[in-house]
């Protein structure tokens, strides 16, 4: 009887630290980006947990992901503006021949607050990868990315 509940509590830890992984890849850190092309790396920096630029001028912040589940998806940027310029974002998956399916660029309102902006509905690559490339201005900030299951 014990050694059934002891391995009954070994299974729910494993099932949690399961799901814990599924959703930390599920929800992906802007941290996790990197400026793109590389000369421009060093605009990005971290701060508060959030990617922000800091070059004077727009630049390219591409964060690689990868789908936890077949079918659609319906990423969801969490990104501000800076109060006078737009941040975009954008999410591509890719086939292993280089084809791959876009979707059309979402601006934000440029407000200096993070906010949530859907990037529309996503089917999965051959290779299960994608990445989300958000354009942003000056002081503009990245928190994460959410890839959710459905709208």
């Amino acid at each position: 009887m014990l050694r059934s509940r002891i391995s009954a509590a070994i299974a729910v830890v494993f099932a949690m630290i399961a799901c814990a992984a599924i959703a930390s890849e599920n929800n992906v850190g802007g941290l996790r980006g990197f400026g793109w092309p590389n000369s421009d790396k060093d605009c990005f920096q971290s701060s508060s947990e959030v990617m922000i630029n800091f070059c004077s001028d727009p630049k390219l912040l591409v964060i690689p992901m990868t789908f936890e589940f077949s079918g659609l998806t319906w990423p969801t940027a969490r990104i501000s503006g800076n109060g006078s310029q737009s941040s975009w974002c954008q999410a591509m998956a890719f086939h292993a021949d280089g084809s791959g399916v876009v979707n059309a660029p979402v601006f934000t309102t440029g407000s200096p607050s993070i906010q949530a902006l859907p990037l529309g509905s996503l089917t999965p690559g051959d290779e299960g990868v994608w990445h989300v490339e958000c354009l942003m201005p000056q002081y503009a900030q990245l928190q994460r990315i959410l890839q959710g299951s459905r709208p």
